[in-house]
């Protein structure tokens, strides 16, 4: 069903449609799946987006305004079903609610619980959040700075084939 959904998502072989996606990830993680639980966050972040762009492209604004985003119905939506990824053990539902305790999506912006699940995000082998946690390495936000910690995330965010870890290492200079 989570294949079912995902090929709904990106419209591989079938044509693109969320909600149908979204039907196929419901189903899915209501049996308990915990990559359905993180794909059904996304959906309703990417609900989020598109509303909050369609709002601004209508009052002619060239940003949208990310206001009160931490009470957003749709990212209380995603935070809700990254939680639950998260409990299953999965990996990108632990990196999501890193991001939105970073970003204050859905929830109170709260750099220790980013840091918290950026953290377990990583154990679990998260190439993204080890890049997100190299920055805070790098920067010394939520923890104490490290730029070495930082480097070794951003080198194995890198040998995993993640951009982001290689445009780090760029960005200050690394090779």
């Amino acid at each position: 069903m989570t294949q079912l959904g995902l090929r709904y998502q990106l419209g591989d072989g079938v044509k693109q449609d969320w909600t149908e996606a979204e039907k196929w990830y419901l189903k899915a993680a209501n049996l308990g799946d915990g990559e359905a639980m993180s794909m059904l966050g996304t959906c309703y972040e990417y609900k989020f987006r598109l509303r909050i762009a369609q709002e601004a492209e209508a009052q002619g604004l060239t940003r949208p305004n990310l206001g009160n985003s931490d009470k957003a119905k749709e990212l209380v939506l995603a935070v809700d079903w990254f939680r639950k990824a998260a409990s299953k053990g999965n990996s990108t539902g632990m990196f999501k609610l890193g991001s939105c305790y970073d970003d204050g999506w859905g929830v109170a912006k709260d750099e220790t619980e980013a840091v918290k699940w950026y953290q377990s995000a990583v154990k679990a082998g998260s190439s993204a959040a080890m890049c997100n946690l190299g920055y805070r390495y790098w920067q010394g936000r939520g923890v104490k700075q490290d730029k070495a910690q930082a480097e070794k995330l951003w080198r194995k965010s890198a040998s995993m084939g993640d951009e982001g870890g290689k445009m780090a290492l760029k960005e200050v200079g690394l090779k």
